[in-house]
C-alpha cells in the first residue's frame, strides 16, 4: 500500500488536465518515503489561487485538502495531548521518545504547499 499514490498525488496528477505542467519528479517519486514539498508545486497552486474560477474544480479541492489537514493537525494536538496525560513522559510503543517523538512528528505539515503559498495570498 505503501507505493500506491495517496490522496494528494492524486490530486497533483489532475493538474495537467488544466494545462499546468508539474515537473515528473513531482509525479514520479518514491512513495514509500515522505512527501517532499516542490516548489513547482507551490507555484501551480498560486495559479489556481489567482484564477479559482477558471481552475475551480482544482480551487475546490485544495480547499477540500486544507479542510482535511486542518482537521488532521487538530487531532494530532489532541493525540499528543492525551498521551502526555495518560503516559507522561513514558517512551512511547516500537521505541519511540514518545510525547516528545509525536511531537516532532506533528511539525510535518500534510499538503505543504497548500499551506505554505498562504504566506503570498
Amino acid at each position: 500500500a505503501l507505493a500506491e499514490p495517496s490522496v494528494y498525488d492524486a490530486v497533483l496528477g489532475q493538474f495537467a488536465r488544466y494545462d499546468i505542467h508539474l515537473p515528473s519528479g513531482c509525479l514520479r517519486r518514491d512513495r514509500t518515503g515522505p512527501y517532499e514539498p516542490h516548489a513547482e508545486v507551490e507555484l501551480a497552486w498560486r495559479r489556481v489561487y489567482g484564477d479559482p474560477r477558471r481552475y475551480e474544480v482544482l480551487y475546490r479541492l485544495a480547499e477540500a485538502l486544507m479542510d482535511v489537514a486542518y482537521e488532521f493537525a487538530r487531532w494530532q494536538s489532541t493525540h499528543i495531548l492525551v498521551v502526555e496525560r495518560v503516559l507522561g513522559a513514558k517512551r512511547g510503543t516500537g521505541g519511540t521518545t514518545g510525547v516528545a517523538w509525536l511531537r516532532k512528528a506533528s511539525e510535518r505539515r500534510v499538503f505543504p504547499e497548500l499551506w505554505s503559498l498562504r504566506a503570498g495570498l
